[in-house]
């Protein structure tokens, strides 16, 4: 036999289930099976301490954890500013109502009224349901003027043109009806009037001329388009459904007032003229519908009368001595002259028993 070849490597022999060197070496059970009890028992010492702890969260109602503590007071710290900002806001708004109520029974007071038109008297100026402001210093700072429109309260003997509506009685009733009044959305008082001032204390008035116009200090008014003219002539002077009225000279302190509406307005023609202590203010705009809102100016037709004054009569002396002026019914002159024992001023001065001589209109 050829002998053995030392430099080459021997064989390895194979096996019937392959390389002898790919047998895994022998497993040290007793070692995995000691791993294996440790990972049970470390999860049963996490199982018991969880156990543990939420035992003490229920039994003594505390909570250890440092993050559930921190959420909470940061919540808390949240809260507070949202807290005293709701009772700032329950504090403050009635204090802002209060006030602001103040300051409008103040204006409304003192210096500016709303007030609501309830009649077409003042036609076509104003319509019925209109709106106007009325400035109330104009009656403490001046006298009115010729041509204003103003808003005064009717004497005792002034018979109202407008009746309003009986509204609900108590606490409730009186609450909404000055708040409406406030905002100028109440019915008025029947005692309350707007009209035009035509003549002031001191001048003479009549109507008409022979164009139909009123005369004032003896100068024709051309009162244009504003005056809605369709009194007629040929009803009874003393009446408020007639145009004509004999001259008068109005009383110092007392004005005379016509509306816009000669057919429609219960005025001085059958009323009497106005103290002007009376006068509530001045209506200076007309702020309601917003489509015919604009300032309520004097008219030019009263340019005329600037400089102007009436032939006042002396004190006891009638009148006219009951005259009239051709063409006016002999009832007007018994109406407006006074009589001579009449004294010039306080309140049973001239026009006073006119007054309390009113024809019914």
């Amino acid at each position: 036999m050829p002998g053995l070849d030392a430099t080459r490597p021997l064989r390895r022999t194979e096996g019937p289930t392959g390389p002898r060197d790919r047998v895994p070496p022998p497993v040290d059970r007793v070692t995995a099976e000691r791993e294996r009890v440790s990972a049970a028992h470390d999860r049963v010492s996490a199982a018991h301490d969880r156990v543990s702890a939420a035992h003490d969260h229920v039994g003594t109602g505390r909570d250890d954890s440092g993050e559930h503590k921190a959420a909470k007071e940061s919540e808390s710290r949240l809260s507070q500013p949202h807290k005293r900002q709701y009772l700032s806001l329950w504090i403050e708004l009635p204090l802002l109502l209060v006030v602001a109520f103040s300051a409008a029974v103040l204006l409304r007071t003192f210096a500016v009224q709303p007030f609501y038109i309830p009649s077409g008297s003042m036609e076509q100026t104003l319509q019925e349901g209109d709106k106007v402001l009325v400035l109330k210093l104009t009656t403490t700072l001046r006298s009115p003027q010729r041509g204003e429109v103003v808003v005064f309260r009717g004497t005792d003997s002034w018979d109202p043109e407008y009746r309003p509506a009986g509204g609900d009685d108590g606490l409730v009733g009186d609450l909404t009806t000055g708040v409406l009044d406030l905002i100028g959305l109440a019915e008025p008082d029947e005692k309350d009037f707007i009209k035009r001032v035509i003549a002031v204390g001191g001048d003479t008035v009549t109507c008409c001329d022979a164009d139909g116009n009123v005369v004032v200090n003896g100068v024709s008014l051309h009162e244009g388009d504003y005056v809605y003219d369709d009194a007629p002539l040929d009803v009874a002077p003393g009446t408020c459904h007639s145009r004509l009225f004999d001259e008068v000279t109005v009383p110092e302190g007392e004005v005379w007032v016509m509306g816009d509406h000669r057919g429609n307005s219960k005025d001085s023609r059958c009323q009497g003229p106005v103290p002007v202590e009376n006068i509530i203010g001045r209506a200076i705009a007309l702020v309601w519908p917003t489509d015919r809102a604009t300032e309520l100016e004097i008219p030019a037709a009263f340019d005329v009368l600037e400089g102007t004054s009436g032939t006042a009569a002396e004190e006891g002396e009638p009148a006219a001595d009951g005259a009239v002026r051709e063409g006016v019914p002999a009832a007007w002159g018994t109406y407006w002259n006074p009589p001579p024992a009449l004294p010039a001023t306080g309140t049973g001065g001239p026009g006073a028993g006119a007054r309390a001589r009113r024809l019914a209109p």
